[in-house]
């Protein structure tokens, strides 16, 4: 019985081992959840890391949809890339009026000049859709040939599922893009400072024209339209102190879009909700899905900053040329804005690189990209960097014929980038063989606390069951004695007088016996004289005489 009870305990131990290691290993490996699709306003919804292009939270978001005015971002874009915030432009009479009769505007007039600046702010802040068509004009020479411009930048970030008609957003049919793609767009336009900075600005004081007092222009001010930004609509319910910037937009068809831009923790965060629904139709709205999806992102991920020294491309490629670089100068180095985003308690040795080598590049004066490193985890993408090879660095700190040597072995990286990975390849497998053997235990050293402390527990219980079992016997032991009715003092007696008699009847026995023995003794001898006389008279009658008087 006992040792039925003994070998329960142990089974039970195991199995809280096993299950508490395989619940622990399993939350580690897995992405986290983040808030039920069905929960959302939005149709589409997506949050992307902005320096990584990591996709920290989806729903549907390659599912296309009718875009309104978050369309000005690429807008922007194009016109920042293509002109000076100082230039002037003058509205047409077809800039001027073509738009769509209470579509936003800031009702300019034929003849008036802007600059680019203030244009700008007018399409991101007001929305004014005129202000797209002048900005349009003025970087492409017509609005066609913009439209070109912005689908030929689409293709170039590799985007599928986004068709430009328009560089306002209003309704056409085959004016349509995906929550992924507009969050791409998103982090393309927020590379550039002067977008960085219109698109979260809370307001801005418009200046005279030559037609308009500032007065007349809206009040003179523009006012975000962004909710998180600038609650001036719904008493700043839903501003966030982490919205950095962002758009909104609205057709009948389109419904709610909303692009936000946030900033936590060293995290930079692009949100992009596509047909949702607007504060005026109560919650969930576009807002209040915007502060799920980013709270989610901000409580359950953290940015991991990549280098040289803490990345394996420094290991197997960087100290190759450990005899001709320094730290400082090395010319080889990974691009500045080098990170992982890994769920919060995840490790960066947890995220598996892959270095491919670009086996095409030319080499010449200056920075070349001869490489990139890419970073996965639980099967997802979630970072990457370039490898750059500045040859002017190679210049200043080498001599010449250890340039040549540096310069030699970059070639033969490029020419022979099959046969250098697969050396690559070898060398990171030895290596971490060993140190996945190692970091086996170390990561799993609460585990073993873990099993160590069941372990002690089951001993303990053992040894108390034990102890409680010796208790019972000597209480049962104790009751039993207890029920004679006599006291310590009596059963002390009793047990003295008991040896007492026993020594008594002890001397008396050995008494009779001794007597007994003296008389058995005596008459033994008398009998057994009798009997050898008879005997010795028998032998006489059969031969004549006794044999005893053959001597004679």
């Amino acid at each position: 019985m006992k040792r039925k009870r003994i070998f329960a305990a142990l089974m039970a131990g195991i199995i809280m081992v096993g299950s508490i290691c395989s619940s622990t290993a399993q939350a580690a490996a897995k992405w986290p959840k983040g808030p039920d699709k069905g929960s959302l306003s939005s149709a589409s919804a997506i949050v992307m890391e902005l320096s990584t292009g990591t996709v920290l939270y989806s729903k549907n978001i390659h599912k296309k949809h009718y875009p309104a005015s978050i369309t000005k971002i690429m807008t922007s874009l194009l016109t920042l890339e293509n002109s000076s915030p100082s230039d002037v432009v003058t509205f047409t009479e077809a800039e001027a009026h073509g738009i769509e009769t209470g579509s936003s505007s800031m009702y300019c007039v034929p003849g008036e000049k802007f600059t680019i600046e203030q244009v700008l702010y007018g399409i991101m802040l007001q929305s004014a859709n005129e202000m797209c068509l002048v900005a349009a004009d003025h970087v492409a020479g017509s609005v066609d040939k913009f439209v070109e411009m912005m689908n030929q930048r689409v293709a170039q970030l590799g985007l599928k599922d986004t068709h430009f008609m328009n560089p306002n957003g209003l309704h056409n049919d085959d004016h349509y893009t995906s929550a992924y793609d507009m969050a791409c767009i998103a982090r393309e336009a927020w590379k550039n400072p002067s977008f960085q900075k219109i698109c979260g600005t809370r307001t801005y004081q418009v200046k005279s024209t030559n037609k308009r007092k500032a007065s007349e222009i809206l009040g003179g001010q523009l006012l975000n339209h962004h909710q998180m930004i600038n609650g001036y609509e719904t008493s700043s319910r839903y501003e966030k102190d982490y919205v950095i910037g962002g758009k909104t937009g609205y057709t009948s068809m389109a419904h709610s879009t909303l692009v936000t831009f946030a900033e936590k923790d060293g995290m930079q965060l692009v949100s992009v909700i596509m047909k949702g629904n607007s504060p005026k139709q109560g919650e969930p709205n576009e807002y209040t899905d915007t502060t799920r999806i980013l709270d989610y992102a901000f409580e359950k991920f953290s940015k991991h900053a990549v280098n040289g020294e803490n990345s394996d491309v420094n290991e197997n490629l960087f100290n190759t040329f450990d005899s001709y670089f320094n730290a400082d100068q090395s010319p080889l180095r990974l691009s500045a804005e080098s990170a992982v985003i890994l769920p919060k308690g995840v490790a960066l040795r947890k995220a598996k690189q892959q270095i491919q080598y670009d086996n095409s590049v030319k080499l010449q004066d200056g920075e070349n990209v001869i490489g990139t490193v890419k970073y996965t985890y639980d099967g997802r993408m979630v970072g990457s960097t370039d490898i750059i090879y500045d040859s002017t660095k190679s210049a200043s700190h080498l001599d010449e014929a250890s340039r040549r040597i540096v310069d030699s072995e970059i070639r033969q990286i490029k020419t022979n980038n099959k046969k250098h990975a697969v050396i690559l390849q070898k060398l990171s497998g030895i290596k971490y063989s060993f140190y996945n053997m190692v970091s086996f235990f170390r990561d799993r050293v609460i585990l073993v606390i873990v099993a160590a402390l069941v372990i002690l527990l089951i001993v303990l219980l053992v040894l108390n069951y034990r102890m409680n079992s010796r208790r019972k016997r000597r209480s049962r032991t104790r009751s039993r004695r207890a029920s004679g009715g006599m006291s310590l003092n009596s059963r002390r007696s009793f047990s003295a007088s008991k040896r007492k008699g026993r020594r008594r009847r002890g001397a008396d026995y050995t008494s009779s016996r001794r007597t007994t023995g003296a008389k058995m003794s005596d008459s033994g001898s008398s009998i057994s004289a009798r009997k050898m006389k008879k005997n010795r008279k028998k032998t006489r009658e059969s031969f004549g005489r006794s044999f005893y008087d053959f001597d004679k």
